[in-house]
């Protein structure tokens, strides 16, 4: 039997909306994907649990270009403050290299309301182009304030990182370095903050990147920085990745953002009691809720909990992108036109 969770206080009956993903896919050549099972894991910590997925070659592994990929990216958002409030959202993501130009597209899904339409987004270099998918029909052409310029010496779009040639250049551009158990941490200089500053409109406190030199590939970054509201961001990403050609392409990419907020809501008025954990709600079947619904002298309402706090606007927002239907050295130059 359906059960949705419920909780009842003084009275009243508070309705908690469930959200469930389904997704599927058919693979094609040189494809993986993210088990349901991994993506269960990322609930309690996500950052290690990301870190754990990721099975990128050892740098030792035989490797071949990769000139084109696309796959299937699912974007989930979730707030500890507000947990029912998911956002999630799939769309295709091809990459390709064209005499020298790296070409992108993105495919959007129609969003299920009414009269909306797929549609697609192609950079080519020079400009980007906004169409509906199955029409054609261009929406938006926007000129690249800098156009890429062809680089024939463009063989691959993933590939190890050159990690002993960005130490040096690090190095001189006084990035603070330091290395531990096969990671190396770099911290971005004063100067380079600044220019992130003037560009973001925050105020940059530190940025730090992570490499692990093992397998030369880029396994994360923490940033913390000041937005004019007056909140403090700590956001930490983790990257995983998966071995295609001997390659690492990614696989999973997580951010986390803790949001520190010192504005606080007056919970004078308020009548709902706090809510610590969501395991703590009781649980009724439909069936119950509708007899509820059908009792005159009860009141049902439905209402997304905040947990914790109530009056405190402290928030951690966590972003998984998520790949799966990985596909390389497959795409027609045709997509990009």
């Amino acid at each position: 039997m359906m059960r949705r969770n419920v909780t009842g206080f003084k009275g009243f009956v508070f309705v908690l909306p469930l959200i469930i993903l389904l997704s599927a896919c058919q693979p094609s050549t040189s494809t993986s994907s993210t088990s349901e099972a991994n993506m269960r894991a990322l609930a309690d910590d996500p950052i290690s649990a990301t870190k754990k997925l990721s099975v990128p070659p050892a740098s030792s592994v035989a490797s071949t270009p990769i000139k084109s990929f696309s796959a299937q990216v699912t974007r989930i958002t979730t707030s500890k403050r507000n947990p029912t409030k998911k956002i999630t959202r799939t769309y295709t993501i091809s990459k390709k290299i064209v005499n020298g130009i790296i070409c992108v597209r993105v495919d959007f899904p129609a969003n299920g309301t009414p009269n909306s339409v797929a549609v697609s987004s192609v950079i080519n270099g020079t400009e980007q182009r906004i169409f509906e998918t199955s029409s054609g029909k261009v929406l938006s052409r926007v000129p690249l304030p800098k156009a890429q310029v062809p680089n024939q010496g463009i063989t691959t779009l993933y590939q190890r990182l050159p990690i002993s040639t960005m130490q040096a250049y690090m190095k001189a551009k006084r990035y603070s370095l330091s290395s531990s158990s096969n990671t190396l941490t770099a911290g971005h200089p004063i100067t380079e903050l600044s220019q992130i500053s003037s560009v973001s409109g925050n105020a940059e406190s530190s940025y730090q990147e992570y490499y692990d030199l093992a397998t030369c590939v880029k396994t994360g970054s923490q940033e913390i920085f000041y937005t004019t509201d007056g909140c403090t961001h700590t956001k930490t990403q983790a990257i995983a990745y998966q071995a295609l050609c001997g390659q690492p392409v990614p696989l999973m990419i997580t951010t986390v953002d803790e949001i520190k907020n010192p504005k606080r809501i007056n919970i004078s008025d308020r009548v709902i009691p706090r809510i610590d954990d969501l395991s703590q709600l009781p649980t009724i079947s439909s069936g119950e809720l509708e007899q509820l619904k059908a009792d005159p002298s009860k009141k049902v309402y439905e209402f997304k909990p905040i947990i914790g706090d109530p009056a405190s606007l402290d928030d951690t927002v966590t972003t998984t992108e998520a790949y799966s239907c990985t596909t390389t050295n497959n795409i027609s130059d045709a997509v990009f036109n």
